[in-house]
């Protein structure tokens, strides 16, 4: 937004400026300012899947939930575990899931940084072998759906595509 700011001003000052570019740059401040304030002040339900198949199963499970709560500085309520089969790869590894919901202020990429930077801290940087394949995890976190939300960006779908099957 800064550098669409400095950008606006230099063009209007600009007599040379077209404006046709004006313009754009207007669009795209005022599209900018309406993302933003979609989610400005207003707290949302988060549900995510915790999932991990990997080492100290509940420790795992039990850090997560800890690093969420204290990153979003939120009471975090969870479902009891439960323990399923590997999705969409075989592994003699059953995975520990929990279900856990949480209210934030925060928007949704950011939320999804703050939990993709759980998973690096913990040990799981990636969930997928080197030819695509889902692979064995110590921690995968997933936003699941966020109240009555809809989002289709190239980083997050909510509600999850496979919502069902988690």
């Amino acid at each position: 937004l800064q550098q669409l700011d400095v950008d606006f001003v230099k063009c209007v000052h600009n007599l040379s400026c077209e404006v046709d570019k004006i313009a754009i740059l207007h669009r795209k401040i005022t599209k900018y300012i309406s993302e933003k304030s979609k989610f400005a002040e207003k707290r949302m339900r988060y549900y995510l899947n915790i999932g991990t198949n990997m080492g100290d199963r509940k420790g795992n499970v039990a850090q997560a939930v800890a690093e969420i709560a204290a990153r979003f500085s939120a009471e975090v309520v969870q479902s009891a575990p439960f323990e399923s089969e590997p999705w969409g790869y075989e592994s003699e590894n059953r995975f520990i899931n929990v279900g856990v919901a949480l209210d934030s202020e925060k928007e949704p990429q950011e939320v999804l940084g703050e939990l993709h930077g759980i998973e690096v801290a913990m040990g799981s940087a990636c969930h997928r072998n080197a030819d695509g394949t889902y692979a064995d995890r110590i921690i995968d976190i997933d936003v699941i759906a966020i109240d009555d939300m809809e989002i289709d960006t190239a980083a997050l779908t909510i509600p999850h595509p496979r919502m069902e099957q988690r």
